[in-house]
């Protein structure tokens, strides 16, 4: 039970335990309108019609495309979903229960973890009936910040100091036992944002909300998730599906029953919708439009007069790879979830990989049922 290649590591019969049900990852939780082989299939021969094929594998790309299909205004049926997956369904090839670099539809999900980790802290300050205004410090520090405001630098412009307060406000423990709760069972944080480390241990915080003041206890690190990202390090990792289900959590949240769904006030559930909607311009930011939004340019196409874009991307650093999950509604009604991650070689620019990102994106639309 340890990754090809990584030092031996001692577990308990509780911990192997653990760490194998992690591992059952429920790549759908969500019925779907057609099979697997056909979802596949249908996705590939798209790419290799449009001449995109060649380029996706030499990229590394991995990709997942759900179209939504709403039930007519009469009918009683719920919503379907339509998956189309491109080297992006996870499986342990391997078998030994833990995540990394090896298994097919691996993902390092780069900065899209921080729409999960902002919807979590939302979570939590709802059980501590405070307002997400609420200010907050780690004990002995200066200096007071605004969980609202921290927030949307995290989903506008991607701030790693802000995610990593939220990181720590939250701490590694609680933030992934309660995805899993959730049944998101492959999203694993285990690391701070720029940081080839692993877990540590959250101070005491203070949180203060109209001049009253109360602790968040100091929280530690009894159990670790087991993820290898890069250079063998403990590291952030997810599925696609459940890159897409924390968005659909957000967007269609009451296809989702209490226990699954993050128990936010509704205000706050659509407050966070509209900071993912913003470019950074719009939030008064000194950033480009496609700065964590990289399908920008394509919903300005399809999407910029009654549709809309939920987005999040992010880009490895250590690995020059490009990661976007979107929500899409286009000006026609069609709705559609998205995961794209490609990983192109080094000389090839930022600007190069996101249009190539939104040409393939569109032609893919065009071809999904």
């Amino acid at each position: 039970y340890r990754a090809e290649n990584q030092p031996e590591q001692s577990y308990s019969e509780r911990q192997l335990y653990e760490a194998a049900m992690d591992r059952m990852v429920r790549e759908v939780s969500l019925s779907k309108a057609i099979s697997d082989s056909e979802a596949v299939e249908l996705l590939e021969t798209a790419l290799k019609k449009g001449n995109l094929l060649d380029r996706m594998k030499e990229w590394q790309g991995k990709a997942l495309f759900i179209k939504v299909k709403d039930p007519s205004s009469n009918s009683s049926a719920s919503s379907q979903f339509n998956y189309y997956y491109y080297q992006a369904k996870y499986r342990d090839d391997n078998q030994n229960n833990i995540q990394d670099k090896g298994d097919t539809g691996f993902f390092n999900p780069a900065s899209t973890v921080k729409v999960g980790i902002s919807a979590l802290v939302l979570e939590q300050l709802n059980q501590l009936q405070l307002p997400k205004e609420t200010e907050y410090r780690t004990l002995g520090s200066s200096t007071w910040y605004s969980v609202a405001e921290d927030i949307e630098k995290v989903l506008i412009v991607s701030d790693n100091e802000a995610t990593n307060r939220l990181i720590l406000f939250l701490g590694f423990q609680k933030l992934n036992s309660k995805m899993r709760e959730k049944g998101i069972k492959s999203f694993s944080v285990n690391r701070l944002m720029l940081d080839r480390g692993t877990l540590v241990n959250s101070p005491v915080f203070e949180l203060r909300d109209r001049g009253k003041i109360i602790q968040s206890p100091q929280q530690s690190v009894s159990q670790s998730v087991s993820c290898f990202e890069v250079d063998q390090k403990q590291g952030n990792c997810s599925s696609a599906t459940d890159l897409a289900e924390i968005l659909m959590r957000l967007v269609q949240n009451d296809l989702f029953s209490a226990q699954e769904k993050f128990n936010l006030r509704e205000d706050d559930r659509l407050w966070l919708l509209e900071v993912m909607s913003k470019t950074p311009k719009q939030a008064g930011m000194n950033y480009e439009a496609t700065f964590c939004r990289f399908l920008e340019p394509l919903s300005q196409k399809i999407a910029s007069k009654t549709g809309k874009l939920f987005s999040k991307c992010g880009i490895g650093l250590f690995s020059h790879s490009f990661i976007d999950t979107s929500f899409l509604e286009t000006d026609r009604g069609e709705k559609y979830y998205i995961v794209f991650a490609i990983n192109p070689p080094q000389n090839i620019s930022k600007e190069r990989a996101i249009d190539w990102l939104n040409t393939t994106t569109q032609f893919i639309l065009t071809k999904i049922e």
